[in-house]
């Protein structure tokens, strides 16, 4: 089922009458331009598709960023990290820019703001989503 098809991994029964307290969505997304319209999307589509109870769902965000290789963006040629890589690059990078050495990332006024529209919607929270916390 998901994400191949358009219906959630969970029971959402279940999930809204309070037989678990969450659900943590997976949002892979890191807009250059510091757009939080996916997270948007992904709260939208949990709520009003889905029918989940948007106080007990958090949205991830990602953490991580990829390089993908050529054309063939499933292709991933690298997985720069902030301690091996991307912090001595663009040491002090400004609040506002999402990219660093043509790598994007969610920079710290997106975070700002994904945070701001979680609260004022009343979603359940977010999380720190990154391949690396997973190991």
């Amino acid at each position: 089922s998901y994400p191949l098809s358009w219906r959630p991994w969970v029971d959402v029964g279940m999930l809204n009458a309070g037989a678990f307290d969450f659900v943590n969505t997976m949002s892979y997304h890191h807009a250059a331009s510091g757009s939080i319209a996916q997270w948007k999307k992904d709260g939208f589509v949990a709520e009003h598709i889905w029918g989940m109870d948007r106080s007990r769902v958090n949205l991830g965000i990602g953490y991580y960023s990829f390089r993908h290789g050529g054309l063939n963006p499933f292709k991933i040629t690298s997985e720069p990290t902030w301690g091996g890589s991307l912090s001595r690059l663009c040491p002090n990078i400004a609040p506002d820019l999402n990219v660093c050495n043509g790598t994007t990332f969610v920079g710290k006024a997106m975070n700002e703001a994904i945070g701001a529209w979680v609260r004022e919607m009343g979603f359940g929270g977010v999380f720190p989503w990154a391949a690396d916390y997973d190991s």
